[in-house]
């Protein structure tokens, strides 16, 4: 018996009624009727391998019935539940669309805000720069620079440090650095100093011209007061210079001034438990191109931080402790240490970027090379002593400063 019918996936019997196919028995009348209705069909029960697709006549197949059927079954709930996506995307443009015009309002503003944080941003962060950098007041034929010099100098300063260290008072000099500050706004703070090593009269007149300047500037700039530097190996006595601690503390506390830390600055080997005692904050000099070996630059560096904690351990009893002179000379000679201007620089560069996490605040040693001291001091000044600088005597950097803001 012949039965009409294609096998094909999803599509209704409809088509199957317009295949002939034959099977080689004859089949019961009632297969027959139930292939030929649109009922479910047992396709189970069907003997694919009896059937003679080469007797099929696929030319009587109305291939357009075929393929309009697949669109009524897609008529059931398939479409519903493809179009149910629908209602979930048209709450997303909306979402997105209410936020979008927001977004772009509120981003016509944000950039104003935000330009004005640029401007700072551009500016160094205090990590970036050093901690503070050494500086002395002087024109290098050792004659006092004027309020004009000190107020370049100073801005230049500003520029890699937030703080600039003062030896002495030098009689009018820290008036003049406080003046420049002061008048021109510039953003450093001074730790400045009073020399001891010529005498308790030559003391005194340190303290009152330091007195003076701080009541006519305003002590607002001033972060501390060193009494000495390097004294004990300039033969002045333990003793005699805690006395000078004690009597500059003193004065200080009597002018309204007790809130400014009174210390002394000495190297680190030298600074004694006893001088400990009468200071605010430990302030030792660590030097390490003075040692009696070399490897690298890197190792000299990281030598200056474990000075510093053995002091910070040793010494300390619990007060800060910082590091008053660190630096490298461009020219010169110490030892086995190399002296040029590509180590000063590796060592700046490197001290920096080491020292910006360890917890010492620290004193480049120094702003400007110091033919000054050829001048005042002596004639036979040992080279090293005079170019120490990140600046040259003629005011230009020995190498582009801006490589110390990155590590």
């Amino acid at each position: 018996m012949r039965t009409s019918f294609i096998s094909t996936i999803g599509v209704s019997l409809g088509f199957f009624a317009a295949v002939s196919l034959s099977l080689p028995n004859r089949l019961p009348e009632e297969h027959v009727n139930s292939l030929n209705v649109r009922k479910p069909t047992d396709w189970g029960a069907v003997n694919w391998n009896a059937v003679n697709w080469g007797a099929v006549n696929w030319d009587a197949v109305n291939w357009n019935s075929v393929f309009h059927k697949p669109t009524p079954t897609a008529k059931p709930s398939k479409p519903k539940p493809t179009s149910k996506p629908k209602p979930t995307s048209k709450p997303k443009p909306k979402p997105t669309s209410k936020p979008k015009p927001k977004p772009t309002h509120n981003s016509d503003p944000k950039p104003k805000p935000d330009s004005k944080p640029s401007k700072p941003a551009s500016k160094l962060k205090a990590s970036q720069k050093l901690w503070g950098v050494a500086y002395s007041p002087f024109n290098n034929d050792g004659s006092y620079a004027g309020v004009d010099t000190v107020t370049a100098d100073l801005k230049k300063a500003a520029k890699i440090t937030s703080n600039i260290r003062l030896y002495a008072t030098d009689k009018t000099q820290l008036g003049v650095v406080m003046q420049a500050i002061k008048k021109s706004k510039i953003p450093l703070g001074i730790h400045a100093g009073i020399w001891v090593q010529n005498g308790k009269a030559a003391m005194q007149d340190e303290l009152n011209g330091f007195v003076s300047a701080v009541k006519k500037y305003g002590k607002g700039m001033i972060k501390g007061v060193s009494v000495g530097n390097e004294d004990i190996t300039s033969g002045v006595p333990e003793s005699t210079l805690i006395g000078y601690i004690k009597d500059v503390r003193a004065r200080l506390k009597k002018e309204g001034l007790g809130s400014i830390p009174v210390y002394t600055t000495q190297q680190d080997g030298i600074f004694t438990k006893k001088m400990a005692a009468v200071s605010d904050i430990i302030q030792v000099n660590i030097q390490t191109i003075f040692d009696k070996s070399f490897t690298s630059i890197d190792a000299s560096a990281k030598s200056v931080l474990a000075r510093a904690k053995s002091v910070k351990k040793n010494v300390a009893g619990g007060k800060p402790v910082r590091i008053g002179e660190v630096g490298w000379a461009s020219s010169g000679n110490t030892g086995p240490a190399p002296l040029n201007v590509k180590n000063l620089a590796a060592f700046a560069k490197r001290f920096r970027c080491i020292a910006a996490g360890s917890g010492f605040g620290y004193f480049y040693f120094e702003f400007k090379d110091a033919l000054w001291k050829k001048k005042i001091i002596s004639k036979s000044i040992p080279s090293r002593e005079l170019h120490f600088g990140l600046y040259g005597p003629s005011g230009k950097p020995k190498f582009n400063l801006k490589s110390l803001h990155s590590c």
